[in-house]
């Protein structure tokens, strides 16, 4: 997604490249990772996205 406004924030690309390796760094260290519970959201209104994501996973061997 491209900006073309004058308010468009110049580091939301690199903010979306950063948190795309941060979960394949995740998955990898929790592969059974699974949602244990409801997902809240925000209002639609400004910055997106969920206020809650309930996680549980399998420990990993040692």
């Amino acid at each position: 997604m491209v900006c073309t406004t004058a308010w468009a924030c110049l580091g939301a690309h690199l903010a979306r490249v950063e948190l795309a390796e941060a979960l394949v760094a995740v998955t990898r260290l929790m592969p059974h990772a699974r949602r244990s519970g409801p997902v809240t959201w925000k209002p639609i209104a400004g910055i997106s996205g969920p206020t809650a994501l309930p996680v549980e996973f399998d420990a990993r061997p040692v």
